[in-house]
């Protein structure tokens, strides 16, 4: 069925250019309050922002601790929103596992968050969902929809560019995970589904897709377009009430791979690809993918990002298995169907 009602959640703020950082104080003490109680958290390369933002807003008046972030595990979690106790707004500023946790603290604390992404590395910065790990598995938990999205894209385009890209394969891993919620939704396998969120996924997808070559390059214009996309798919999700919006049998792919070759993959490169090895199933040209991917300088096959052609069938093999989603892989495949559609990519 339809969600009963149209519901969005999405930033009150989103400022997304050159030199951004330098609105955060102003854009903060008008949103949240001169008495705000501020937790800031990031790490490594960004402390020096940290740092300089935890001083403006001190001389703003506000009361602020700044804690560097660990891991993304429940623990760490924990481990900050008891530190951060009577805090009444969170600042994360970093990379997508500082956001994660940012968002899964405010939570915790019932606090309003902030979201200053340095990196494009998947759409973690303005979901309502946090990624934490445990016991070598993901998962989703309840996160919080950002007040403000501050990105400085001078910041990000300090990041390694592998760091920067890789969110361009999370995006438009849409390509299969559209269909895949389309196909769960007819067969009655998946019960949350907003037609009007679908259509407009569709629609940025593609004005995505077309504008590849604009990343790489450093099209400011292309990169406000870029950063404003992954910053709406959290209201992707809130409008059509899951997750699926933007993962489907690609991820689940994914997250098999990872699983089997041991490695610590990029996620975007492997959604983006897995949505190219996935595409001809949904009868998706897959040259539209690998076209799109190239033009991104996203990786267009497996042994560019390190993975052997058996790990490629293990996971597709294991893929089904990784998440209760209903998707194009069905309850599985075989592994000669698993070889058959690893060909030409690995």
């Amino acid at each position: 069925m339809h969600l009963k009602e149209l519901s969005v959640n999405v930033p009150y703020i989103i400022r997304v250019g050159r030199g951004a950082l330098s609105e955060a104080p102003s854009l903060i003490a008008e949103a949240s309050g001169s008495d705000a109680r501020v937790l800031i958290l990031g790490s490594g390369s960004v402390w020096s922002e940290v740092e300089w933002l935890s001083d403006r807003l001190r001389e703003g008046g506000m009361e602020v601790r700044s804690e560097r972030v660990g891991s993304a595990s429940p623990r760490e979690v924990s481990r900050l929103v008891r530190i951060g106790e009577g805090s009444s707004l969170v600042i994360g500023v970093g990379g997508g596992r500082n956001i994660d946790v940012a968002k899964a603290v405010a939570h915790g604390l019932g606090a309003r968050l902030v979201s200053i992404p340095t990196t494009t590395s998947t759409d973690a910065m303005a979901t309502p969902f946090a990624i934490l790990w445990e016991g070598g598995r993901s998962r989703a938990v309840k996160g919080v929809t950002p007040l403000i999205l501050l990105a400085d894209l001078d910041l990000i385009w300090r990041a390694p560019e592998k760091l920067q890209y890789a969110g361009f394969g999370d995006y438009i891993a849409k390509i299969t995970a559209l269909p895949d919620l389309e196909l769960a939704y007819m067969l009655g396998k998946e019960e949350n589904y907003s037609p009007i969120a679908v259509s407009m996924a569709y629609q940025f997808t593609g004005m995505l897709a077309e504008s590849a070559d604009g990343i790489p390059e450093r099209d400011e214009e292309v990169w406000k377009l870029y950063v404003l996309l992954l910053a709406l798919d959290g209201m992707l999700m809130s409008m059509c009430g899951t997750t699926r919006i933007a993962a489907g049998s690609e991820h689940l792919f994914a997250y098999a791979l990872e699983e089997v070759s041991g490695k610590k993959l990029l996620h975007g490169e492997s959604v983006g690809l897995g949505a190219a090895l996935l595409a001809p199933l949904h009868g998706i040209d897959r040259d539209y993918v690998l076209d799109a991917l190239e033009r991104a300088s996203l990786p267009t096959s497996f042994p560019e990002m390190g993975v052997t052609r058996e790990e490629v069938v293990e996971a597709l093999v294991r893929a089904p298995k990784m998440r209760d989603w209903y998707t194009i892989l069905g309850d599985g495949i075989s592994r000669e169907a698993a070889e058959r559609l690893a060909e030409g990519l690995v």
